[in-house]
């Protein structure tokens, strides 16, 4: 840790931005279940493709589409919360 400063650094900025959601809006927490059972689902939505590839390539393609746009999304998004550029790409 002693010679990571930037990353202990942002490591102790969240755990305080998470101890003061849970402390003053705990309700804030419950998005963080749905995140969880989401990427469940989706990952429940690929196992089509593992049976049958041929049949369920849009699901492929799908997520090939999703994986591209976590570029632009880093790159908008990254600056707004104040996360540094190299840790968004």
């Amino acid at each position: 840790p002693e010679h990571l400063p930037a990353l202990m650094e942002w490591i102790t900025r969240v755990r305080e931005g998470l101890d003061t959601i849970e402390r003053d809006q705990p309700f804030m927490l419950y998005g963080t279940d749905w995140l969880a059972f989401a990427h469940l689902v989706i990952a429940v939505a690929f196992y089509g493709p593992y049976r049958d590839p041929v049949r369920n390539i849009w699901v492929i393609e799908f997520g090939m589409i999703a994986c591209a746009g976590i570029i632009p999304l880093a790159l908008i998004c990254g600056p707004l919360r104040d996360i540094p550029f190299w840790w968004t790409v």
